[in-house]
């Protein structure tokens, strides 16, 4: 879609803020990609743009990049909150595996 599309092209942009952002909406995105429709292969990429930040430069869009997935393991450890179905949680963990596999 061209919203991931965009979100994809803000986890590259060379402002450090954008791509701090941009982490923020893909953890928001993959944890509720059912409602959102998402597409297995636009998760990925997403998901491995977030995991591309892990080494990022700059300190803080590092630390948030961490952060976010770390939060999207917390989750599937915990079984996840009110609106994450166990599906979804077994498509995100799926994902993670496939881009913690590629890199």
């Amino acid at each position: 879609s061209r919203f991931a599309s965009f979100v994809e092209l803000l986890l590259t942009t060379n402002r450090a803020g954008f791509r701090a952002f941009a982490i923020d909406v893909v953890g928001v995105l993959v944890m509720r990609a059912e409602k959102a429709h998402l597409e297995k292969e636009t998760a990925k990429l997403l998901l491995q743009g977030v995991l591309g930040c892990v080494l990022d430069p700059v300190s803080s869009v590092r630390s948030k990049a961490i952060l976010g997935v770390g939060s999207l393991l917390k989750a599937l450890v915990l079984g996840g909150g009110n609106d994450m179905s166990v599906s979804g949680l077994r498509f995100s963990y799926v994902l993670m595996r496939q881009c913690s596999e590629s890199h």
